[in-house]
């Protein structure tokens, strides 16, 4: 067994570099039902979504109704949750009493105002002046409307604004690892992802935005919005098509922990018994690395990777998503694993949810630290902790190394000299994994060896 145990930094590895398709096949093969939301909300609604202020089946049960209680309190204990983590102090011990519903809009931010007033912030003015200045407050066309009845939309958009006014104030955002590569009139933003993310993430500091929003297109390895017969192949290639099903691929003794495994997580296994071996250790090993208890909180920490949040943006600005490989693209690179890697991948996994070793949460604790490291913007650690997830010399190592890098790497960096080499003026944003500027040979040093001029920005 020591040799699965020594992959389990590489399971990390997997899950920072590749987008995890198959933690969504499940959901978005089935009909989603419709949100209930404002459209002018949808920017604010994004971010406080990442922000961890409210949970999205919200938007399917009474979201522009009177907010209650409940809710109300989720989102100012998240305020409160978010002061501490920027290191704010309680000056007084009592807290928020919510008054007695139903609430209205002015009271809420009134809420908000005695929290920040708890916390020890420099205020002035009444609630509704401060948090005019602030932008959180920005009126309905016809006023303020203080009087009226404060929705759960209303309550998650003040909150989702003082977050990120609270952030800006203090420079607190992530600062993520960006380079700019520049030639002639055309430039391009080159972000490092990590593709399973948390709410602390967010928000991403404003010279990122900024680069994002002067840019005509986004360039990601798979745009998971288009599922124009990408992912209809990705489930094809994922699943065995001949009848069998992955009991027949796979030594009894691992079947029988893979049954355990999938129990442990509340799965059925009739869900996943003709997923090939490579798309069900990817769904595995999204739910432990990401320290989840279940394949909803799994999809939960992929859709908070920082791949997604780019696309969700694009998206709603209308700016174009071009993809760099494609989901089939990557469909076909886990499926030419040969079969003895494809199992080994399983077996690593099943073995670290099963049977965890002595040295403890390993995974879960390195993608907190990748994590920490990228809102820092600390980038020679992540570099050297990256670096050292690469050192395993086993068979199942090499093989994953081999697919991940090398002729990726050169492939995308071609794509990004095309773009500096073109005619006239364009900026454009690129997102992709952060190990791809990491290792030796990564897109950076391919850029820089064919004379482009890069540079890291530092924040």
């Amino acid at each position: 067994m020591k040799n699965h145990v020594s992959n389990k930094k590489f399971h990390v590895l997997l899950l920072a570099l590749l987008l995890v398709f198959s933690s969504f096949t499940s959901v978005w093969a089935n009909e989603a039902p419709i949100p209930d939301f404002s459209p002018w909300a949808l920017e604010d609604l994004n971010e406080g979504e990442r922000y961890g202020l409210f949970d999205p089946s919200w938007y399917y049960d009474g979201f522009r109704d009177q907010i209650t209680t409940e809710r109300a309190d989720m989102i100012l204990s998240g305020i409160e949750e978010r002061l501490e983590a920027l290191g704010y102090e309680r000056t007084a011990v009592e807290t928020y009493l919510i008054p007695e519903m139903p609430l209205a809009r002015g009271e809420f931010l009134t809420q908000l105002y005695n929290i920040l007033e708890k916390f020890g912030l420099e205020l002035d003015g009444t609630p509704e002046e401060y948090f005019t200045k602030m932008g959180v407050l920005r009126g309905t066309g016809t006023g303020n409307a203080l009087d009226a009845p404060c929705t759960s939309e209303h309550g998650v958009i003040f909150g989702t604004r003082l977050v990120e006014a609270v952030y800006n104030e203090q420079d607190a955002g992530s600062r993520g690892f960006m380079w700019l590569a520049e030639k002639g009139g055309n430039k391009v933003y080159l972000l490092g992802s990590i593709h399973i993310g948390d709410n602390l993430v967010y928000p991403v500091d404003n010279s990122i935005k900024e680069a994002f929003g002067e840019s005509q297109a986004l360039y990601v390895e798979a745009n998971l919005f288009d599922q124009s017969g990408g992912m209809e192949y990705f489930m094809e290639k994922s699943m065995y098509q001949d009848g069998t099903s992955i009991r027949d691929h796979i030594p009894a003794e691992l079947h029988e922990k893979v049954i355990k495994a999938l129990e442990l997580y509340g799965i059925p296994y009739e869900a996943y018994s003709t997923f090939k071996p490579w798309s069900l250790a990817n769904n595995l090993n999204a739910i432990h690395t990401s320290n989840s208890d279940s394949l909803e909180d799994g999809q939960q920490a992929a859709m908070l990777g920082i791949d997604l949040y780019f696309m969700t943006k694009a998206m709603l600005m209308g700016m174009p998503i071009v993809e760099l490989e494609g989901i089939a693209f990557q469909a076909d690179m886990f499926d030419g694993l040969s079969k003895k890697v494809q199992v080994m991948y399983l077996e690593s996994i099943v073995d670290a949810i099963l049977d965890p070793t002595d040295e403890g949460d390993e995974e879960q604790d390195l993608l907190k630290e990748w994590l920490i490291q990228w809102q820092k913007g600390d980038y020679e650690s992540f570099t050297e902790s990256y670096a050292d997830s690469m050192e395993e010399e086993d068979e199942i190592s090499r093989e994953l190394a081999m697919m991940l890098f090398g002729e990726r790497d050169e492939n995308m960096a071609n794509k990004i000299m095309e773009l500096l080499d073109a005619q006239g003026e364009a900026t454009y944003f690129l997102v992709v994994g952060a190990g791809h500027f990491t290792v030796e040979n990564s897109i950076i040093d391919r850029l820089k060896a064919s004379g482009y001029n890069v540079q890291y920005i530092a924040k």
